[in-house]
């Protein structure tokens, strides 16, 4: 509680410069709130279990064997033993299984993988903040499945209480012939290109559609956006402290340029929210995907939405490729995203629109690296410098800054 209380008033200290009051009472007013159903939720998981466990090594071969048996009927679990783990946003964990009966039809899996809510206070508290669990447990039960990607396959998706305790049961990908990379590792032109087919098959399949009225209306977007405010607070509490862990990686332009970029986040908003909208991935950063049979799969959906596709391409582009390659490349891959929309029955924005998109989606893709900067329990080092640089590197070539000025130079609309 100390620290959620710190917390809020950094948040009030930094929200009330200027004209945020408002942000800063709501934001302070949720960090408090969410602080207080966490900690009641760890006061009464002493001695009252949910349906949920809390930790990987909490799960029981009974617990699975529940989970298991609708899609493998008649298995029975005898025993799990965790391979592999670590943290981030989620705490997450590779789990052996064995068996004492196979049971009647396809044989169950050797292995699964797990996500569940992180044992951190800290990142726990951001995660409920942003609703990150809650969203993709509930694209994992209502979107994954009829959408035109790959993902992994899942076999449990749930969240619980308002202190949002949430867990993933999914495919174990090493099982399958599928290759991972990071951000700090160098990405090949073409699996560059194999990412932009990939982003434009996912966006052409909800362009536009009158499903975000109906069955898809959770979605967050610039409409509806529950946390709008909070996320205001948190970039702008971020953005400092993230410059200062990494100053050589941003340029002396760009440090001066934050209290602008920060006071004009309403503003970016409405620009990068002009529709036509489609479901985007929002964090489609290399080590949210993997490579399997010539094409590209897609992890981690926690901040699945609304919004322009560009948005997906330039956080792509931006954070996964190289700069030497991006420079040279980047309208060649913005072509082949906008080609194959059009192959798909979409028409997209016009390669002028796009590119004009793609420089203010630079903003994005650099505050959400200055973010992961601050942040330092979400990535590990070398990641966050690299997207870091890349990003830099990307606003100052594109003058990002310059297309924010034309924003603000347009009448206002709230």
């Amino acid at each position: 509680m100390v620290t959620s209380g710190r917390l809020a008033l950094y948040i009030i200290a930094v929200c009330c410069y200027g004209r945020r009051v408002r942000d800063a009472l709501v934001a302070t007013g949720r960090v408090l709130r969410e602080a207080c159903w966490l900690a009641a939720e760890r006061l009464r998981w002493r001695g009252d279990p949910s349906d949920i466990p809390a930790h990987a090594a909490s799960i029981t071969p009974g617990w699975l064997t529940r989970i298991l048996q609708p899609y493998f009927p008649g298995c029975r679990v005898r025993s799990l033993e965790q391979i592999a783990a670590d943290a981030g946003t989620t705490d997450r964990a590779r789990l052996a299984v064995t068996y004492d009966d196979l049971g009647s039809g396809d044989p169950p899996p050797a292995s699964l993988f797990v996500k569940l809510a992180p044992a951190d206070f800290k990142t726990r508290l951001l995660v409920n903040l942003m609703r990150l669990g809650a969203t993709e447990v509930a694209f994992y039960r209502q979107v994954a499945a009829w959408l035109p990607v790959d993902t992994p396959r899942v076999f449990y998706a749930h969240s619980q209480g308002r202190a949002q305790r949430f867990i993933l049961v999914l495919e174990d990908l090493s099982a399958r012939a599928v290759r991972f990379t990071t951000v700090a590792q160098a990405l090949t032109l073409d699996d560059a290109r194999v990412v932009m087919q990939a982003l434009a098959r996912l966006h052409a399949h909800l362009w536009d559609s009158p499903r975000f009225n109906g069955d898809l209306a959770w979605l967050k977007s610039r409409d509806h956006n529950p946390n709008e405010r909070v996320e205001r607070c948190l970039c702008a509490l971020a953005m400092r402290p993230g410059i200062r862990r990494f100053p050589d990686l941003v340029p002396r332009e760009l440090q001066a340029a934050t209290g602008r970029i920060a006071a004009a986040r309403a503003r970016l908003e409405n620009a990068w929210a002009h529709g036509p909208l489609t479901v985007i991935h929002g964090d489609a950063h290399v080590g949210n995907l993997y490579f399997s049979s010539g094409t590209a799969g897609f992890l981690d959906w926690q901040v699945v939405q609304r919004g322009q596709g560009m948005r997906d391409v330039a956080y792509f582009v931006i954070n996964s490729v190289p700069t030497e390659l991006r420079r040279a490349h980047q309208r060649d891959l913005i072509a082949l995203y906008l080609s194959t929309l059009a192959e798909h029955g979409v028409s997209g924005p016009d390669p002028e629109t796009a590119w004009q998109q793609y420089r203010l989606h630079a903003l994005y893709t650099w505050i959400a690296t200055v973010v992961t900067a601050a942040a330092a329990t979400l990535q590990v080092e070398p990641i966050v410098r690299a997207g870091l640089a890349r990003s830099s590197h990307a606003v100052m070539d594109l003058d990002s800054l310059g297309a924010l000025d034309e924003v603000l130079r347009l009448p206002s609309v709230g």
